[in-house]
C-alpha cells in the first residue's frame, strides 16, 4: 500500500492531467456498455412482439432435400392451419439470355403467409401477382433482380426450363428473417409453378412447414 500511495502521489503532482485519458476512457466504456444495453433489449421487445410475424408462424419445420411425407402432413395439419414453403438456389436469366443472376427462389403455397403480410409494388395480392395467365406463371422479385438483368416489370424471365412474367417488385415479406443466408435477390412463385422448373434446379432444396396452432 505504501507503493501505491507514493506512486499515485507522484502522478498528482501535476494535477488531474494525467487522469485526461483514463476519464475518457471510463466515460467512453460506460456510453458503449449502456448502448449495447439499450440496443439488446430493443431487439429482444421486438423479437417479443413480432415473432410470430418474423418466423412466420407459431412454429417452422424444416427438411432438407425432402417434402414432409404422408404421415407427416397429416399430424402437423391436425395441430392448425399449414403454410408450405420451398426454398432453393437457383439461376435466372433474362429474355434474351444474355444477362443471369443468382437467386433465392422461394415457391409458396395458397395458405401462404399464415401471419403479416407481403408487400409488392404496385401493391396487389400475391396469390394474382402469381397466378398463372396468359400462358405463364407470374414471379415477384426483390428490385436488384432487375437491376441485375436489366429487366422491368411485365418482362419474361427464365428461371430453370421455364418462363415467368415478373408482375411486382418484392419489397416485403413478413418471415425474411427466418430464411437464413440469400445467395442473391429473392425470388417468389407459386407452389404450382416449380413443376416446370427442372429437377437439377431444385437439387438443393429445403421444405418448410409453417404452423399456425389452432
Amino acid at each position: 500500500m505504501n507503493l501505491a500511495f507514493a506512486l499515485a502521489r507522484r502522478e498528482l503532482r501535476g494535477g488531474i492531467r494525467g487522469f485526461r485519458v483514463l476519464i475518457a476512457c471510463l466515460a467512453l466504456g460506460v456510453a458503449v456498455t449502456a448502448g449495447v444495453g439499450s440496443l439488446g433489449a430493443a431487439v429482444d421487445n421486438a423479437l417479443k412482439h413480432d415473432a410470430k410475424a418474423l418466423l412466420g408462424g407459431d412454429l417452422e419445420f424444416h427438411l432438407f432435400h425432402r417434402p414432409a411425407d404422408a404421415a407427416e402432413q397429416a399430424f402437423l395439419a391436425a395441430q392448425g392451419e399449414v403454410a408450405e414453403i420451398i426454398d432453393m438456389r437457383a439461376m435466372a436469366r433474362s429474355a434474351a439470355g444474355a444477362a443471369r443472376s443468382l437467386i433465392q427462389l422461394k415457391a409458396v403455397d395458397s395458405a401462404y403467409p399464415l401471419y403479416g403480410a407481403v408487400t409488392l409494388d404496385p401493391p396487389q395480392a400475391l396469390d394474382a401477382a402469381l397466378a398463372f395467365r396468359d400462358g405463364q406463371w407470374g414471379a415477384v422479385a426483390e428490385e436488384a433482380l432487375l437491376q441485375r438483368l436489366g429487366a422491368k416489370r411485365g418482362d419474361t424471365i427464365h428461371i430453370g426450363d421455364a418462363d415467368f412474367t415478373l408482375r411486382a417488385v418484392l419489397t416485403h415479406e413478413p418471415d425474411a428473417l427466418a430464411g437464413g443466408i440469400d445467395f442473391g435477390p429473392k425470388v417468389t412463385i407459386a407452389m404450382p409453378a416449380l413443376t416446370a422448373i427442372t429437377a437439377s434446379a431444385a437439387s438443393n432444396a429445403v421444405f418448410s412447414i409453417q404452423l399456425e396452432i389452432r
